[in-house]
């Protein structure tokens, strides 16, 4: 397998790059010069068409091909900038090269699209760095929230794509969504929750309802209902209870910003036996 870097290239190995690329162009050169007098002479002699029914041409290309592998133009080592999640492995099955394999004929555009297929990898960028060297940069997709369907978990981006469903626990902290759109079109509802930091990080799960409106559970096991529209003004509303009042931080079950002129709050259980208990003394 060929040496492979994670990070950029520092400024010895450029240095070494440049040397090795100084020395093996002119070799390069000089056999190049060769090869172009062989191939004159035997056109002359032998003429063009003996030359293509003879598949001597298609053998020499191949030979060159090989010679310039040899001579310094195969591949040592790849250097690899932007990776997070995506495992090194996946990277070179998806380059499809090994060492020792001539950089002349790798095709940069067929790796970019293998490598783009890879679910971590949103955009890929491919170069070939002579005589030696493949530098590869990636733009990984960004873990957003897990999606619960069917009673599995997803881990998925903004975008709703889905990254993968195995090793999950290392995304701990991630909300959760439910319902089919609800990756789709979670982005919105948590921009509009990022006015509101201390509210956003509380929220565990947002379940998109009859794929119209949403419903929140906070980390202290509180449901928000959201209305189907104006959902900023809503959580405009709750910020200002919760300044004023500490709403978030009583015993509630229930929020109900669904109408625009009211806010419905259910207590739990234990609050409402508290209230209705009879006052001692009387």
């Amino acid at each position: 397998m060929p040496r492979v870097t994670q990070g950029g290239t520092r400024r010895s190995d450029l240095k070494r790059m440049k040397e090795r690329r100084t020395a093996t162009m002119e070799r390069n050169r000089r056999f190049l010069k060769i090869a172009g007098l062989v191939m004159g002479l035997l056109l002359l002699v032998g003429g063009p068409i003996w030359v293509m029914k003879s598949g001597w041409l298609a053998r020499q290309q191949e030979n060159f091909i090989a010679y310039t592998a040899d001579n310094g133009l195969g591949l040592k080592d790849i250097f690899i900038q932007g990776r997070v999640q995506t495992d090194p492995k996946d990277i070179e099955a998806a380059l499809g090269i090994k060492v020792g394999d001539p950089l002349l004929t790798f095709d940069v555009e067929a790796a970019r699209t293998r490598l783009e297929a890879l679910p971590w990898i949103k955009h890929a960028t491919v170069q070939r760095r002579y005589p030696d060297t493949l530098f590869v940069q990636l733009e990984e997709r960004e873990p957003f929230a897990f999606w619960q369907r069917e009673k599995k978990l997803s881990l998925v981006d903004k975008t709703g794509f889905v990254l993968t469903t195995e090793n999950l626990g290392r995304f701990a902290g991630k909300p959760q969504l439910i319902g089919n759109e609800a990756p789709q079109r979670a982005a919105e509802l948590f921009h509009e929750l990022g006015v509101y930091p201390e509210l956003k990080e509380r929220v565990r799960t947002a379940t998109l309802v009859g794929e119209r409106r949403w419903n929140l559970r906070l980390d202290n096991g509180i449901d928000i209902r959201l209305p189907e529209n104006d959902v900023p003004g809503a959580l405009s509303r709750l910020a200002a209870a919760q300044a004023e009042a500490g709403l978030l931080d009583r015993d509630v079950v229930v929020i109900d910003l669904r109408l625009s002129d009211r806010m419905i709050v259910q207590t739990t259980a234990e609050a409402n036996a508290r209230r209705n208990a009879p006052k001692e003394g009387i």
